[in-house]
């Protein structure tokens, strides 16, 4: 069982393997909506559940480097295919609305990634 954890075949990359509370749980990566770091954890919230992850928000960044995800900021990764609108906001920062009404900031340090984003017409 502890091979299919590390498992790097192209089925095992679309799901996260989380351990919590003695079990295993595995989560498709296309039912993420968004995720954000916690120190070297990170919190990825599906649907109305919320799972802690040991592993920082870089290192899932570089998993989920599909363009299906785009980081807005240094804490959060959103799925684009939850986004309803994004607004500018104050300073050159905008917010993200998700289809569930969660408000996310866009940092100005992270604007260029969601310009680029938009741009693609995605």
């Amino acid at each position: 069982m502890i091979d299919a954890i590390h498992d790097t075949t192209p089925a095992a990359a679309e799901r996260l393997v989380i351990k919590q509370a003695g079990r295993l749980y595995f989560v498709a990566i296309a039912d993420l909506d968004w995720v954000e770091a916690a120190s070297n954890y990170v919190r990825l919230h599906v649907g109305a559940e919320v799972h802690l992850m040991r592993e920082t928000l870089s290192r899932l960044a570089e998993r989920l480097s599909n363009g299906r995800f785009l980081r807005i900021h240094r804490t959060t990764i959103i799925n684009v295919d939850r986004i309803r609108e994004i607004q500018p906001w104050f300073s050159g920062e905008y917010v993200v609305t998700l289809n569930d009404g969660t408000k996310l900031k866009v940092s100005r340090g992270y604007r260029g990634e969601v310009a680029r984003w938009m741009g693609k017409g995605s």
